[in-house]
């Protein structure tokens, strides 16, 4: 048919929890998306102490060559590509050859990663969201 593709289940926010089935989830969307996909949570996630779960597909990023960018949406600290903030959320993260061999994180490996905070009635840095967007490819 000549349907436009629906992009409006790329475009809907994913929910993180942290199980398993959002893995697949991710993994799915990630595999057939065009749009940005765009992760949110509705608990507060400190940048400083993000769920395993997540800090392996932001690794899963990173060690594909993908960028990872980080965004205050207050507008109180620049958009920064901080180095410090960066290691602080990889630095974190253990064991990255042993995930790094899933295939579930294969999907991730097309994608960069902006992540977008706020700062929070105690000055630490909580996830608004994370956005997945496809990378396009070198020239």
């Amino acid at each position: 048919s000549d349907l436009p593709v629906d992009a409006g289940t790329a475009k809907r926010p994913l929910s993180f929890i942290d199980l398993p089935a959002f893995d697949r989830d991710l993994s799915h969307t990630l595999s057939r998306a065009k749009d940005p996909v765009v992760v949110t949570s509705t608990d507060t996630i400190a940048l400083k102490q993000l769920p395993n779960r997540l800090e392996k597909w932001i690794a899963a990023v990173d060690k594909s060559g993908g960028k990872i960018e980080t965004h205050n949406i207050d507008g109180a600290e620049p958009a920064t590509r901080s180095l410090g903030l960066l290691l602080s959320i990889l630095g974190s993260i253990p064991q990255v050859m042993d995930f790094a061999r899933d295939m579930i994180y294969s999907d991730a490996r097309n994608y960069n990663a902006k992540i977008f905070y706020r700062m929070d009635s105690k000055g630490d840095r909580v996830m608004d969201r994370m956005e997945l967007v496809r990378r396009t490819p070198a020239q």
